[in-house]
């Protein structure tokens, strides 16, 4: 489990769960274990999904993945 500690002087070793950036709750345990560097919680993952933006890409350049993920040997 994950924590993040407390710069509260009043608690300094209490420690503290890392907070959700759009809503401001705790982030799960779990979430924070399996992606450390998350900054939503999952319910704002879902609402609020990354976008990424595509425009300006040649993907006739990209390379071809197969089904499994890897590349095809030439």
């Amino acid at each position: 489990m994950l924590f993040v500690m407390s710069t509260d002087p009043d608690q300094p070793d209490q420690p503290k769960r890392k907070l959700c950036a759009i809503c401001d709750r705790p982030i799960a345990a779990a979430r924070l274990e399996a992606m450390p560097g998350v900054t939503t919680c999952t319910e704002c993952a879902k609402k609020y999904p990354r976008k990424v933006d595509t425009r300006g890409v040649e993907l006739s350049q990209a390379s071809r993945i197969n089904r499994n993920g890897f590349a095809p040997s030439d």
